[in-house]
Parts: structure tokens; C-alpha cells; sequence
């Protein structure tokens, strides 16, 4: 990770006060943690939404670790499944 992929990602105590904050009534959750072992979870049909479709589809069944953590748009997070990485929303990732 680069000096500027490491200024867009947010350390756990920000991470707190933007969960804490009014910001997003959508983004009231537990957010995970770096070092966390996640799977993807494939929540729309080919017919919804065939480019996430597909996009997830590669990581199915794989075992991922956080690697950071973005809050804006919206709650994503770098993923390391071995020899690739992903970015990937929160409601896309289940706890492995």
C-alpha cells in the first residue's frame, strides 16, 4: 500500500466517530478490522446487477483479510485474497 492509499484509509479510532456520527443512518454497524478473515457474500442476481454479479462471483468461496478500511462514499474495504485484491462494501463481506 502506497503513502496515498494509506492517507485514504482510516484508522480504527475515525472509523469509531464516523460510525458514532449522523452522518449515515445506513452505516450504524460494526464495521470489521484490519487483520479480519471475511468471505464474500453475493446478494444480487446476474439478472440485478451482472457486473457486481460477476465481480463477486470471482471471490466466492475464497477466504479474504482486510487489509484497510474507506468511509467515504461509503463503508469499503481492501481485501487480500492471495494473489488478488478487491474492494469491497461492507453488506458484500460476512466475518470468516
Amino acid at each position: 500500500m502506497n503513502l496515498n492509499d494509506e492517507q485514504n484509509y482510516l484508522i480504527k479510532s475515525d472509523i469509531e466517530k464516523y460510525i458514532n456520527s449522523d452522518i449515515s443512518d445506513d452505516i450504524q454497524i460494526h464495521p470489521f478490522q484490519v487483520g479480519d478473515k471475511v468471505r464474500v457474500q453475493i446478494l444480487v442476481t446476474e439478472e440485478e446487477d451482472p457486473e457486481s454479479f460477476y465481480y463477486l462471483k470471482e471471490f466466492d468461496r475464497k477466504t479474504g483479510e482486510i487489509l484497510g478500511i474507506k468511509t467515504d462514499p461509503s463503508l469499503q474495504y481492501k481485501v487480500n485474497f492471495g494473489q488478488k485484491e478487491a474492494i469491497l462494501y461492507h453488506r458484500e463481506l460476512t466475518i470468516y
